[in-house]
């Protein structure tokens, strides 16, 4: 089956709400200071749910939703690495952003992952990602081209933020793997 992407910006605001909302329900704390991002540092809320070990920001930038993820407690300012962002475009599909929502045959809503796991850094581009990707994969329509993304999960499941977790450790198990071989 191939799944439509959601283009519409009043969804689009409606989604990135619940997937904010999924993950903040959780958190066990919240810190306030700084993180650093390639291209500068923000001051943020970044979200802690001790019992998953991960970290959420959410923000509004540009022409997007940020939302940044780690793993390490964001208590301890050294410990505010950024392992991947899973940002949505405000409206209609935008190939540099990685994040996205489908709907899947029933009409729930699924958040995918492009494989844009590098913010720029050299041998971390979509292809390695793919290449070394352990999750599940999902054909979209997309622009009236079919593509395969990596499907996170339904944003509806009572799993989604145990599935979010998942995601953000097999992309640091990737990036620590490709670091180790350069």
């Amino acid at each position: 089956m191939v799944l439509k992407t959601v283009i519409d910006r009043t969804e689009i605001d409606k989604n990135q709400n619940e997937f904010r909302e999924l993950f903040v329900s959780k958190a066990t704390k919240m810190v306030e200071g700084s993180l650093g991002y390639k291209g500068g540092e923000d001051y943020v809320k970044m979200y802690w749910i001790e019992d998953l070990r991960i970290w959420g920001v959410f923000q509004q930038v540009e022409n997007r939703y940020w939302n940044a993820f780690g793993d390490q407690d964001p208590t301890y300012k050294n410990d505010r690495s950024i392992i991947v962002e899973i940002n949505f475009p405000f409206k209609n599909p935008n190939s540099r952003i990685a994040g996205l929502f489908a709907h899947d045959e029933t009409g729930d809503v699924i958040v995918l992952h492009r494989g844009l796991i590098g913010g720029g850094q050299k041998g971390f581009g979509k292809k390695v990602f793919f290449e070394n990707y352990l999750g599940d994969y999902i054909e979209i329509e997309e622009n009236k081209q079919r593509k395969f993304v990596a499907q996170i999960g339904k944003l509806e499941s009572k799993d989604f933020v145990l599935n979010l977790k998942k995601f953000v450790t097999e992309v640091k198990r990737i990036k620590q793997k490709i670091k180790s071989q350069q």
